[in-house]
């Protein structure tokens, strides 16, 4: 996960970690959260992932179920399967 935004002054976010480089964030797993989400958003283009992310299709397709495509495919929306 990366945040551009937070490194011009222009969007309201903030980085918690000030001097963190941007897009250069450790990728994070379901596993590594205490709650699974109800929902995970994709944006881009899957094969443009790096190795680190080379899990994430197989890990959402275990867990969550894809509930929306936006037109173009660049976005995904998944809802958490209980």
């Amino acid at each position: 996960m990366s945040n551009y935004e937070a490194h011009v002054g222009y969007f309201p976010v903030r980085l918690r970690h000030p001097g963190a480089a941007p897009h250069a964030a450790e990728p994070v797993t379901l596993g590594d959260l205490s709650e699974a989400p109800d929902y995970v958003l994709l944006w881009g283009d899957d094969r443009r992932l790096g190795p680190a992310y080379a899990a994430l299709p197989e890990m959402l397709a275990s867990r969550y179920r894809l509930i929306h495509t936006s037109p173009l495919g660049h976005m995904r929306v998944y809802a958490r399967v209980d």
